[in-house]
């Protein structure tokens, strides 16, 4: 399925996984955060262009403790959906996810920023495109009042 949703959007979602990538993987303990982790979050979090999800395993009591802590460290963020967008499932939908079991591992935090500002400004070039697309393919109205008695 294609999330053409997202890009239509104006915000670019960043889903990032708590353990092994905020912080270091102490679970169920919360470990020292991950260098540069905090700094690059709180600098999305106030970007209005980029939205932050929490996408962890985590839940119960493990999940509080979590969110706690983040709340602790200045972050606010949605937990494990995108409450912008209703689609009737359980996947996330993001444009694109930071997570320590990704293929290759975890980039440091200062490569993971550039890629989601790089990644950002590529989903702006597409939203307008596509946006500019549909424009033209949707049926032209005429100009003028359309009204009783008028074709």
């Amino acid at each position: 399925m294609h999330d053409w949703w997202t890009e239509l959007s104006e915000v670019f979602y960043v889903a990032v996984d708590f353990d092994g990538t905020i912080v270091y993987d102490e679970f169920p303990q919360i470990g020292p955060p991950v260098r540069g982790a905090l700094d690059v979050l709180r600098k999305w979090q106030v970007d209005p262009k980029i939205s932050t999800i929490l996408w962890t395993c985590r839940d119960g009591q493990y999940l509080e403790e979590a969110v706690s802590w983040l709340r602790s460290k200045g972050l606010e963020m949605p937990v494990n959906e995108n409450p912008d967008i209703e689609h009737g499932n359980r996947k996330l939908v993001a444009d694109v996810f930071v997570d320590d079991r990704n293929v290759g591992g975890l980039e440091g935090w200062r490569q993971i920023a550039q890629h989601i500002w790089e990644g950002q400004r590529k989903h702006e070039i597409r939203r307008r495109r596509l946006r500019k697309k549909l424009h033209e393919s949707s049926p032209k109205v005429p100009d003028g009042p359309v009204g009783r008695g008028r074709a």
